[in-house]
């Protein structure tokens, strides 16, 4: 069950991504990066944030692979670039490590002629030099990488000290409130435990099932002490847990 319930949130991360090749969206003028809204509601009821993450993918056309790597390549010479090619896919890859923040570009084309570039950059906190990072440098680079303005995928992970029933009605309630969120779909196992919902507070958003969504809340219950591992991504959870 547990293999099921992580396989239904990678699907509808995979969905989301292939609305993001479909579009041209645009990111809202925010003066605070919604990550940074997300942490804070987390720590503001005790969570602790153990890892965060930043995704975004645009689409390219195939016959300007070649275009898209010497002009990353030349604006980001100082990263450490590697080539992958297999019977499926050829990307080329880009690593840049500095703190506990690790930043990769790719730039893929498979099979299905379906080429993109994506840019993840990943952390351990969110603390105050992360957070300098995610207003500049990240926008920074999210400018140089690529032309139109994809959406920006971002989760943060980490426990809430209590069992999955303590923490649904106090610490998911409380954020619900908070972003005054609409529920729109829920999913309940044993110790787990899944919500979608949309927030006008948040700017972006995707359109699923007639539906607008932009906020998903994964919980899932610890066995061995009195904990909740949780992801919070908006507009949709891109990390397994």
């Amino acid at each position: 069950m547990k293999g099921n319930y992580i396989i239904f949130v990678i699907i509808i991360g995979i969905m989301g991504f292939s609305i993001v090749l479909l579009g041209k969206n645009t990111i809202a003028v925010n003066p605070k990066p919604e990550i940074e809204t997300l942490a804070n509601l987390a720590e503001s009821m005790n969570g602790t944030i153990s890892s965060w993450s930043l995704h975004t993918r645009e689409p390219i056309q195939s016959e300007k692979i070649g275009q898209t790597v010497r002009k990353l390549q030349a604006e980001f010479s100082h990263w450490a670039w590697s080539k992958n090619t297999n019977s499926n896919e050829s990307s080329y890859s880009a690593v840049s490590t500095k703190g506990n923040i690790r930043q990769t570009i790719q730039i893929v084309s498979n099979e299905n002629e379906q080429s993109y570039v994506l840019y993840t950059v990943e952390g351990s906190d969110l603390k105050k030099e992360n957070l300098s990072f995610i207003h500049g440098g990240f926008e920074e680079n999210y400018s140089k990488i690529f032309i139109h303005h994809p959406l920006v995928f971002s989760c943060i992970k980490g426990k809430f000290n209590g069992k999955l029933k303590e923490v649904l009605s106090n610490q998911v309630s409380s954020i619900m409130v908070a972003l005054h969120a609409k529920e729109i779909e829920e999913l309940k196992e044993d110790r787990l435990y899944s919500i979608s919902a949309y927030s006008e507070q948040l700017s972006q958003s995707l359109s699923l099932k007639e539906k607008r969504m932009n906020l998903q809340i994964g919980l899932r219950e610890d066995q061995l002490d009195a904990n909740t591992t949780f992801v919070i991504g908006t507009p949709i959870i891109t990390v397994e847990y």
